[in-house]
């Protein structure tokens, strides 16, 4: 168990090292409040605009999970820990009840930034876990 521990810890250091030397390019920030309006118009729409900012956030956080973790996406492993962590922010999303009240950014970001740490941290005990010679070779590439 220790030897997982230490691998968890190792990854996860090597992914917020790798985190913080990304950087987002100019025409991606210009990007996002275009791409977000979609977004908005059909939680609108649909009468769930309190939904929009939490679904928002995941979409980011997953596509930073993804962009991090990106070579380790001709793994079955990868994809199925990356489907049930995107059942389970769908179930949230839908179960919890959103306020329509103004929230700071600070607070969201700090949730978003949560959101990410834990996905970062499930992904990559899996990725310890599966490169372990002791774990059975089922959802390994």
């Amino acid at each position: 168990m220790g030897r997982f521990v230490e691998g968890v810890e190792h990854e996860i250091a090597d992914d917020m090292q790798a985190a913080r030397s990304m950087r987002l390019p100019v025409w991606g920030k210009l990007l996002i409040i275009p791409a977000s309006i979609p977004v908005f118009w059909a939680f609108d729409h649909l009468g769930a605009l309190d939904r929009s900012l939490p679904t928002l956030n995941c979409i980011v956080a997953f596509c930073f999970l993804f962009f991090l973790k990106r070579e380790q996406r001709r793994f079955r492993w990868f994809w199925f820990t990356f489907g049930l962590l995107a059942v389970i922010h769908i179930l949230l999303i839908l179960a919890i009840s959103w306020t329509q009240n103004w929230i700071p950014a600070l607070v969201w970001a700090g949730a978003a930034s949560l959101d990410l740490v834990a996905m970062l941290v499930v992904v990559d005990a899996m990725q310890v876990a599966v490169n372990d010679p002791r774990t059975p070779r089922k959802l390994g590439g």
